[in-house]
């Protein structure tokens, strides 16, 4: 009797235990796959800075992202950068790679309605100028 008991009290011990343990939770982050499907939209561009100094933009001003890996701009405003071409993400998912690697925006705000993108082009007088590009889901 008294080896059971203890046997029973131990199951009892051991299912306590195992019942009170904390469970650690791991924040998910944002995978390619998740990143790709929000990213995939045409964006309607909303705002634009030039080292941090508003610029002018129009209700046309927009950029287009496929899931088929092409892309469209309507930026006149950014007279240089390139009108169409094939996009992708980087390895971390923190960056968009627009034709091959000519140009690279940094993903600062992504999700279901807004995206921000910043671009560091250097200009004519070797001089760099950071763009922030506000956009929303249209």
């Amino acid at each position: 009797m008294k080896k059971t008991t203890i046997f029973l009290l131990t199951i009892l011990l051991l299912w306590v235990t195992y019942a009170c343990k904390k469970e650690t939770v791991t924040p998910e982050t944002p995978d390619e796959t998740d990143t790709t499907t929000l990213l995939t939209a045409t964006w309607r561009i909303t705002g634009l800075t030039e080292n941090g100094s508003p610029v002018d933009v129009t209700d046309q001003d927009a950029f287009t992202l496929s899931a088929n890996g092409n892309y469209t701009a309507t930026i006149p405003e950014l007279s240089f950068f390139p009108t169409s071409g094939k996009w992708a993400l980087s390895n971390d998912s923190k960056q968009l790679i627009l034709n091959g690697g000519d140009q690279v925006l940094s993903i600062i705000t992504l999700n279901e309605t807004d995206l921000v993108l910043e671009y560091m082009y250097e200009n004519l007088k070797e001089q760099d100028v950071k763009y922030k590009i506000t956009m929303k889901k249209s």
